[in-house]
């Protein structure tokens, strides 16, 4: 799918681009449909092959934040005054879910990395690997410059694999935390309200 397509451009997109996008004209192209429909011709001096390892890296490093804003957000949603009242309901949900979205990966992690690595989930440990691989790659000058625990992903297709296979077993992980720390104390304070009401 055409990145055009992804995004829902249509050709009146740019009227609302404006005179205002100049930098357009300068690189020889007339509307933002036309900018993701060839983003691949501009000129780059990575190669096909190590875009795809970016993308890879990145997309590994974005499974972890989710994560992390998963955890947060039902950690003090349950904290929340809500009552019958939906729209006051929705409004506070929705000032959360902004808030946690604004904390960047480190912020995050700073938040729950002494509660994650109290837990017996060995994997949790790569997530700063994890986080430093791809600030490497994001910074780095050359791709010959970033690792992974001692490796290269760009030249090491093993090291690539075992990102992707660290990344997996933390996903794992978390669903187990989730399940012990979120969900199973969500259904335990459940049946005790059923049973002895609000109050009790």
């Amino acid at each position: 799918m055409a990145l055009a397509q992804l995004y829902g451009m249509t050709d009146c997109e740019s009227s609302v681009m404006g005179n205002e996008d100049r930098y357009l004209d300068l690189i020889n192209f007339k509307s933002a449909k036309e900018i993701y429909e060839r983003i691949d011709d501009l000129p780059d001096e990575s190669d096909e092959f190590e875009h795809l390892v970016r993308y890879l890296i990145f997309d590994l490093h974005a499974a972890t934040e989710i994560e992390f804003r998963r955890i947060l957000y039902h950690t003090f949603r349950h904290q929340l005054f809500l009552t019958n009242d939906r729209n006051h309901n929705d409004s506070m949900e929705k000032e959360l879910s902004n808030m946690i979205s604004s904390l960047g990966f480190m912020e995050m992690f700073r938040i729950l990395r002494p509660i994650l690595l109290s837990w017996p989930y060995e994997d949790f440990a790569s997530i700063h690997e994890i986080d430093a691989t791809r600030n490497q790659t994001a910074h780095a000058g050359r791709v010959e410059e970033v690792t992974y625990k001692g490796r290269n992903p760009f030249s090491d297709p093993d090291c690539l694999s075992q990102m992707y296979f660290d990344v997996w077993g933390m996903k794992q992980c978390f669903a187990r935390h989730f399940e012990n720390v979120i969900e199973r104390p969500r259904v335990v304070l459940q049946r005790y309200i059923e049973k002895h009401g609000r109050d009790a």
